[in-house]
């Protein structure tokens, strides 16, 4: 009986993913999701990093139609100047990669976004906020609100810009940037 209502229980997950795969409301915005639900906005600095001498930093950009450019700079930490490297061009209307996108929104449409900083941290143990270390932004699950706002002990800082004006939350993110995030080591540190 036991197993009888293991795959009762199996198969009614199998059928919830599938219809959840298959209705997932699109978003209403431009972005471009990487795989293992890192959902990204474009046009907008996605990664920066300083670490002693060394910069780096990423965005993607919407470019000829419904394509995105993703785009590497070694010398910035902000996305800003013309020293960049292209790194990969997405085609939105292709179903050959499992990288998805998106373009054809208004460019005004921005999604709702988490944004988490590494501050450097004072010699009195305080958080240099002027001083950022490195930054990730990303969209949030559409079944998910903005997390609250916060900076723990260790200089790391989470905020969220809800530009949704007041509808549903956009897009996804969730389990994976949490699980594999650079910051979850330094606040577990």
């Amino acid at each position: 009986e036991d197993i009888i209502n293991n795959n009762i229980i199996m198969f009614l997950i199998i059928i919830s993913l599938f219809f959840g795969a298959i209705c997932a409301t699109p978003l209403n915005c431009n972005y471009i999701n990487m795989g293992f639900n890192l959902i990204q906005p474009v046009n907008e600095c996605v990664i920066g990093k300083t670490k002693a001498d060394s910069l780096y930093s990423m965005a993607h950009f919407c470019v000829g139609g419904n394509k995105v450019e993703s785009r590497v700079w070694s010398e910035s930490n902000d996305c800003q100047g013309d020293n960049y490297q292209i790194t990969n061009t997405f085609d939105c209307s292709s179903n050959s990669t499992f990288v998805k996108c998106n373009c054809r929104s208004e460019p005004k449409q921005v999604c709702t976004t988490v944004i988490d900083k590494q501050f450097k941290k004072k010699e009195d143990g305080g958080c240099d906020t002027k001083q950022v270390t490195e930054f990730r932004q990303y969209i949030i699950n559409e079944d998910q609100q903005c997390p609250d706002s916060f900076i723990d002990s260790n200089c790391f800082e989470r905020s969220c810009q809800n530009n949704n004006n007041g509808a549903p939350g956009f897009a996804t993110v969730g389990y994976w940037m949490d699980k594999l995030s650079v910051f979850k080591k330094g606040t577990n540190a």
